[in-house]
């Protein structure tokens, strides 16, 4: 007999995110790689944007590689794997999904306590590492500043009320970078799984009307600035969790039994995973070019971001890989490597740029001033940081982060 695709997937989300109400309980590890994936390549864009400015800048940027192979990664759809901003999307639709799914598949009688708790330890569970690093950055550059140290010459713009200010309060309420630059995003990282988790309990029960009101949301976010942009990943999590969750799959397998089968399957796998990474290539900066300015009546409607096109494309890569898991296939993203990007994913996304700015630097000038060769000091910079991120994020989530995890659940019990 031929395996239903829908039920594969809808069999897994079932064992993941059952009774036991445990966070482990409510992942599926290919999920969990995804992320560890996404996190990984925030360090690389990172990496490019410091040493390889035209990876992203483009034109207005010299190229330091052969062939201007950093401009062309600007603009061109292999630069997807540097762009930094599709892997937020990616991550932020991985992190609206995985809570939608958990309260379409809590019972009516554990809904309200479990959406609870999960709302109430959103909040702490983020902050509480994000602000030690904050602290430790703070103290760390107030030192090398104090003597001398500061290799980059990075100022310590604010006090220590400043540090509790935004650290506690501002970069968790808005779009706020000045503890370290990349913590933007813990707004969203914030508020867009809490916006899933309030827009699935509606959806709990079956409503074939459900995923048409989550496109017209859409449409209204789509109309609105960057902020509401990224809340559209909120939006799509929740659709994919509602075609999972109430075996709209199956339903379409009924109508169309080939989609059943593998070999159907395969190829749209193809399909859509390569759509996803194209619109994920789409430039955060540089002027598009090729078939990408097919797009730019959807950029200028929608006040010059990228961002609806990113978010679009991790939505069908997320889409793509459930099909082929539901083929059980070979899952890569299952396996040990990708398991600990996974479970150190948050401590790799909080250190990364420590590690760039205090000795990242560093080591560039001092690598390209004795070999003479720049582009293989990037090199050995980068698997020497990459390394060294490795280490210290498992560290880092052994210690502080599994501190701060079993301190949240004592308090919100």
């Amino acid at each position: 007999m031929k395996k239903n695709a829908a039920g594969s997937i809808e069999s897994t989300i079932n064992k993941t995110s059952g009774n036991s109400g445990s966070p482990a309980a409510s992942r599926l590890a290919w999920l969990d790689g995804l992320k560890g994936l996404a996190c990984l390549g925030v360090f690389t864009h990172h990496f490019f944007l410091a040493f390889y400015k035209a990876s992203y800048f483009g034109t207005e940027m010299p190229s330091l590689l052969p062939g201007g192979l950093d401009t062309l990664l600007s603009y061109q759809p292999y630069g997807v794997f540097l762009n930094g901003n599709f892997w937020v999307c990616l991550f932020l639709l991985i992190s609206a999904y995985l809570p939608a799914c958990r309260i379409m598949r809590t019972p009516e009688a554990e809904l309200r306590s479990r959406a609870g708790t999960m709302i109430l330890k959103r909040y702490p569970r983020l902050m509480l590492p994000a602000f030690s690093v904050a602290v430790f950055n703070f103290f760390l550059l107030h030192l090398l500043n104090r003597f001398g140290l500061n290799y980059i010459n990075k100022p310590l713009d604010y006090s220590f009320g400043g540090l509790l200010m935004h650290g506690l309060v501002l970069m968790w309420t808005k779009v706020d970078s000045m503890l370290i630059g990349p913590f933007w995003t813990l707004h969203y990282f914030l508020l867009v799984p809490l916006f899933a988790i309030l827009l699935a309990i509606p959806s709990k029960k079956e409503n074939r009307a459900m995923p048409f009101v989550y496109l017209i949301m859409l449409i209204v976010f789509y109309e609105y600035d960057i902020v509401f942009d990224y809340y559209m990943a909120g939006l799509l999590g929740v659709l994919l969790a509602d075609l999972v969750c109430h075996r709209r799959f199956a339903a379409l397998q009924q109508r169309f039994p080939v989609l059943s089968q593998k070999k159907a399957l395969l190829p749209l796998f193809l399909v859509l995973l390569l759509a996803g990474l194209w619109l994920g290539g789409y430039p955060s900066y540089a002027e598009p070019a090729g078939a990408y300015r097919l797009f730019s009546f959807l950029v200028v409607r929608n006040n010059g971001t990228s961002v609806v096109l990113h978010i679009a494309g991790a939505f069908l890569i997320l889409a793509a890989l459930h099909l082929w898991h539901a083929a059980s296939l070979p899952s890569p993203l299952s396996t040990r490597p990708f398991a600990f990007l996974g479970r150190n994913c948050y401590p790799i996304f909080m250190l990364h740029m420590l590690w760039i700015e205090y000795l990242g630097y560093y080591l560039m000038d001092r690598l390209s001033g004795t070999t003479g060769h720049y582009n293989l000091s990037a090199v050995l910079v980068y698997f020497c940081l990459f390394i060294l991120l490795m280490i210290s994020a498992d560290l880092f989530h052994k210690s502080i982060e599994r501190a701060c995890d079993q301190l949240v659940s004592k308090i919100c019990l």
